[in-house]
């Protein structure tokens, strides 16, 4: 996807869903369009491009997931992901200033566990 593509998800979200500064957007890609889509592509024809948005609140610790139509400017799906109930884990909300003693931690962990502690 291209930057444009990105931003633009990211703004009809905002707009639609109407989105505060408390929301961050954990992750953004493309939506693969069906099979039967792509085999059908013909090259200079037009194909709506759809991306696919892991949204977090940052307040409440909610996470959410989009499906935005790029081209159109439509929000196709939103769903609200349970974390408080197995098998899901609970989100864990960290400050953005203390994103380094994450990944101190995370390496901590991924270490002990390669040489099996």
């Amino acid at each position: 996807m291209s930057a444009e593509e990105i931003r633009g998800a990211c703004e009809v979200l905002k707009t639609a869903r109407q989105l505060g500064a408390e929301y961050r957007f954990a992750m953004v890609q493309l939506h693969e369009p069906p099979k039967a889509q792509v085999l059908a592509y013909q090259p200079g024809k037009t194909t709506e491009r759809s991306a696919f948005l892991m949204v977090l609140d940052a307040n409440t610790g909610e996470t959410h997931e989009a499906v935005v139509n790029v081209s159109g400017g439509t929000v196709v799906s939103w769903v609200q992901h349970i974390t408080e109930t197995p098998p899901y884990q609970p989100v864990v909300k960290v400050p953005f200033w203390k994103h380094r003693e994450v990944k101190k931690f995370r390496f901590i962990v991924l270490e002990n566990q390669f040489h099996g502690f």
